[in-house]
């Protein structure tokens, strides 16, 4: 398998990027998603994956301004 590999390998190893990010954020939409127990739509689950990212969207009259959050927020676990 490493002969079959090798060409990818070699690539993984020559550039520094990764993908780890984006696993570790579907990660947590998929712990969000688990723990919701289904939210009364979509707007409230999408802002909760924001709230969690670090980022709030506050609803206004005319228009939906991005907020910055605290950045320890963090998610509940809760015990099963």
């Amino acid at each position: 398998t490493f002969k079959k590999y090798q060409t990818e390998i070699k690539r993984a190893l020559r550039v520094p990027y990764s993908n780890g990010p984006i696993e570790c954020l579907n990660n947590h939409i998929k712990v969000l998603k688990r723990i919701a127990y289904g939210y009364r739509n979509f707007q409230n689950y999408r802002e909760r994956i924001f709230l969690y990212r670090g980022k709030y969207f506050k609803k206004t009259k005319n228009t939906t301004q991005l907020t910055k959050a605290r950045t320890t927020t963090r998610l509940v676990k809760i015990a099963v």
